[in-house]
């Protein structure tokens, strides 16, 4: 990919610039001025985003035993829960925020799922009440002390033998750093027993940056529509997808995660 191509695509790729990054009026200004219910996802338009999401869920509800209780943290407006919801064979799905205006949104849209205003690290829940906890691109804005307290929460609350599932985008900086956050698993009692990149976010990035250079007046942008057209295309082009992100670690790209917390016969072992 040319040069100039990937220097555009950096300009307007997801990095974050303000130290409101990540509070709570850094998203409800999202989605005050967003036209759709999910600004980030923008689901109700975006058909590579909607497919994203159905993806993202599937993996999620691998981890969740028949029956069992799965606790989505970072739900946002509850797309993702929903899908997860009806993806899993969960007896429940719970799902946390600390956003009201996101709260209201997905409470409007998703009546049949529990959602709970809850401030992390901190998790308002029994010991051993749930048998998986899913956290999708939430884990880069805690800091160190609060992403090690959190994942503690993780391991008082889930049952012997739960999952704990992440997803979050890699790069280091003020996004996650995989090898770090894998240390962090270990240190909170947690066996990580699935570790590695995806790239299902960055088509949708391409079309975010395509439209964001349209309306800056931008010169040529077609780098972007042709990869555009060939991930409408084929909605996996795993190799080409792999190869951008790894010139451009900062677009679409995510690490996930899979961490058990261990049965008791296994402690100490």
């Amino acid at each position: 990919m040319p040069e100039e191509s990937i220097s555009m695509i950096r300009a307007v790729s997801p990095e974050p610039s303000s130290a409101e990054w990540g509070s709570e009026g850094y998203f409800s200004a999202k989605l005050a001025v967003s036209p759709s219910s999910d600004p980030f996802f923008d689901y109700e338009r975006n058909a590579l985003q909607r497919r994203r999401i159905v993806l993202t869920a599937r993996f999620f509800a691998a981890a969740v035993r028949p029956g069992g209780r799965i606790l989505d943290v970072g739900c946002a407006t509850g797309e993702l829960t929903h899908a997860l919801s009806r993806e899993s064979r969960a007896r429940e799905t719970v799902a946390i925020d600390f956003v009201a205006e996101m709260l209201d949104v997905a409470r409007q849209r998703h009546p049949g799922i529990r959602f709970e205003r809850v401030t992390l690290p901190g998790l308002p829940f029994d010991d051993a009440s749930f048998d998986a906890v899913a956290c999708a691109e939430v884990l880069y804005y805690l800091s160190p002390n609060d992403r090690r307290a959190f994942l503690g929460e993780c391991r008082r609350m889930l049952r012997p033998g739960g999952t704990v599932v992440i997803a979050a985008n890699s790069g280091g900086g003020a996004y996650l750093d995989q090898r770090e956050a894998a240390r962090e698993f270990g240190i909170s009692g947690f066996r990580v027993v699935a570790s590695r990149d995806a790239y299902l976010g960055l088509a949708s990035w391409f079309l975010r940056g395509l439209r964001a250079l349209e309306r800056r007046g931008a010169g040529s942008v077609t780098a972007y529509r042709a990869f555009h057209r060939a991930a409408v295309r084929s909605c996996g082009t795993v190799q080409l997808l792999e190869s951008v992100g790894r010139a451009i670690p900062l677009v679409g790209r995510s690490h996930s995660f899979w961490a058990l917390q261990p049965f008791a016969s296994m402690e100490g072992g």
